[in-house]
């Protein structure tokens, strides 16, 4: 005993081992189990029921199937103490999950409503492959109002014993690491498979298969699917193709006559159309519920060129992936976006810019710029004598003077913005064009209709006065920012000259002169009051602006090259700002040539179509 007249936690034991060492028996009377009672004669017979699954639907499997299917039956039946409660059955269906097995969950629901007292079934792994499932399934049956036993007949284990928990857990953690090496040796062996230019080719709208495997055209459904790429590349919505198939009558590889958006999309989705094939172009992630993603280069892929007879050739294919990953920004009057150049005029070598079309690249730009000019000659043009010119001289930069009242053009973050000074320029102006010179190194914007494919909508008047909107750029920054090697994480702040001669006006942002600001991300805190008044801490994060200064400020307010050039626009002889623009490239490397040949099939191809669906219902008796 301490101090403070407590006991010490050893004298504490002490008395616990004491107390155990004088305990007293006398008295007590011991009480055996009764005996296991006789079943009466009248008792109520067990009702078993029996599971079967086989994991493919393979001819060589079937036979099993059937033969678990009828021995459980007959030795159910043959018992006397039994009532053959049913089988239930999973054909062609894995075992390493119960998500989509059928029979099974359709058993576990009649256990639950008192249906079943016993379960056969041949084996762990046929019952299923996941250990985890195979305990929770085990226990939930178990622990029924109606207690439901399982017997698995190969490692002989009924769930109901009470030593049966520990075996079971040690013989479905053995089922499910089979079925794991089972899985890798499936992906080994097909990717020396796919190695070696062996390739999986299931069923598909336009071919059918030979005797050897392979991949031959069923010319029929090859009409369909040209059909699908031409009205596409032609104007048709996914959707509206869908609805002229359906009017056509023409019917999927499964012989329906339903189409809808997704159908279509994937006939053209899919690379085996032009002759190609690519390997693991998904996979399963999840190995115990089968879930599947697409391959976005997280497994290796094979991709053979030609391997069979096209249906489209390549350039239709490329134009149809091209235009489907920027469906959303496809406007009316824009079946198949173009990069287009002019190539005369004040703005020579100005490529007119679609601000969300993805389809094309910086080089793409810079490509179609250039074609304009006679490049061996491209040097001395852009010091023509008469181009005014600050040789000798430092050059203060515009950015330490006043803004407000020139007009200015912001890219940052994938949106554009121009201040409300190039609105006013150009009065009652609503919708514009941009361009952009690679060669340059220019941006120009001009006046346009509102249903150009390149019009921007760069602010609205509203009470008299021009509001500014700010628009994503989302498809051009990121082209415009590798031309320009710019950092991305970076904003381009731009000003302009307006330019004007006649009827015709237009402004001009030198891209070499850019005001760059830096955004910071930041964490903070932010202190909010709850509705029951509590003040809660809650992090948000917060961008800060820095303006950067490029290193040719440090040695001088001049810019890193000297000269001063637009040459162009003093050229009064030369000067057709509307000039249209013509065609350098369209989306997916197609040619006018192959278009053309596009429209025209698809003349020919409609008017077989109606023909088809006109004969069809006067079979049908629809037509009298």
């Amino acid at each position: 005993m301490n101090q403070y007249g407590k006991i010490s936690r050893s004298e504490q034991r002490e008395k616990v081992k004491n107390t155990y060492h004088n305990l007293d028996d006398t008295g007590l009377i011991y009480i055996p189990a009764k005996r296991e009672l006789p079943i009466p004669e009248n008792a109520p017979k067990k009702r078993v029921a029996a599971y079967c699954r086989v994991s493919t639907d393979n001819v060589e499997q079937a036979s099993s199937f059937e033969m678990q299917k009828l021995y459980y039956e007959k030795e159910i039946k043959k018992n006397e103490d039994w009532k053959f409660a049913g089988i239930y059955a999973d054909e062609g269906i894995s075992g390493t999950s119960t998500k989509h097995r059928d029979g099974l969950n359709r058993m576990i629901a009649d256990c639950e409503a008192g249906k079943i007292d016993l379960i056969l079934t041949k084996s762990i792994s046929r019952f299923t492959r996941n250990a985890a499932d195979c305990l929770i399934l085990s226990r939930k049956l178990k622990t029924l109002p109606n207690p439901v036993g399982i017997k698995f007949e190969t490692e002989n284990i009924n769930t109901l014993d009470n030593t049966s928990e520990m075996i079971l857990i040690v013989m479905a953690a053995s089922a499910q690491e089979e079925s794991r090496v089972k899985r890798d040796i499936m992906l080994w062996s097909l990717e020396k498979r796919f190695n070696n230019g062996k390739f999986l080719t299931p069923v598909l709208l336009g071919y059918d298969h030979d005797e050897n495997g392979s991949l031959v055209i069923n010319e029929d459904e090859a009409r369909t699917v040209r059909f699908i790429y031409y009205l596409y590349l032609t104007g048709k919505s996914i959707p509206e193709i869908a609805n002229i198939l359906m009017e056509a009558k023409r019917t999927t590889k499964l012989g329906k006559t339903k189409w809808s958006a997704n159908t279509v999309r994937a006939v053209m989705q899919n690379e085996r159309h032009c002759g190609n094939v690519l390997s693991w172009k998904t996979y399963t992630y999840d190995f115990w519920e089968h879930k599947k993603k697409k391959n976005q280069q997280d497994m290796p892929q094979v991709l053979k060129v030609d391997h069979h007879k096209p249906i489209v050739s390549h350039e239709v294919f490329e134009a149809a992936q091209v235009k489907l990953e920027s469906e959303k920004y496809a406007r009316k009057g824009m079946p198949l976006p173009s990069l287009d150049v002019i190539e005369a005029g004040v703005l020579k070598g100005f490529v007119p810019v679609n601000r969300m079309w993805r389809g094309f690249s910086g080089n793409d730009y810079c490509e179609a710029s250039q074609s304009v000019y006679d490049m061996r000659h491209c040097d001395e043009e852009c010091e023509l004598s008469n181009t005014f010119t600050l040789n000798g001289y430092e050059i203060v930069r515009s950015q330490f003077f006043s803004t407000r009242e020139k007009p200015q053009f912001t890219i940052a973050k994938g949106q554009v913005r121009f201040n409300s000074v190039c609105l006013k320029k150009f009065e009652s102006v609503e919708y514009v064009e941009l361009l952009f010179n690679s060669v340059e190194k220019c941006l120009a914007v001009r006046p346009c209709a509102a249903d150009k494919p390149t019009a921007i909508r760069w602010g609205r008047l509203k009470d008299s006065r021009w509001i500014v909107s700010t628009k994503s750029c989302s498809g051009f920054s990121g082209a415009l920012y590798s031309v320009m090697d710019w950092k991305a994480d970076c904003g381009y702040k731009l000003c302009g000259q307006y330019i004007s001669d006649g009827n015709e006006q237009m402004l001009l942002f030198d891209l070499s002169d850019p005001e760059i600001t830096e955004f910071e991300k930041d964490t903070v805190v932010d202190m909010a009051k709850s509705n029951d008044g509590k003040v809660n801490e809650k992090e948000k994060v917060v961008y800060h602006k820095n303006m950067v200064i490029p290193d040719s400020w440090k040695t001088s307010f001049g810019r890193s090259s000297n000269i001063i050039r637009f040459e162009f626009i003093h050229d009064k002889d030369n000067w057709e700002v509307m000039r249209p623009a013509s065609v350098f490239r369209m989306c997916g490397n197609i040619t006018d040539n192959i278009m053309r040949r596009v429209h025209s099939e698809i003349d020919t191809l409609t008017a077989e179509f109606l023909k088809e669906t006109e004969r069809k219902l006067v079979a049908d008796g629809n037509v009298y």
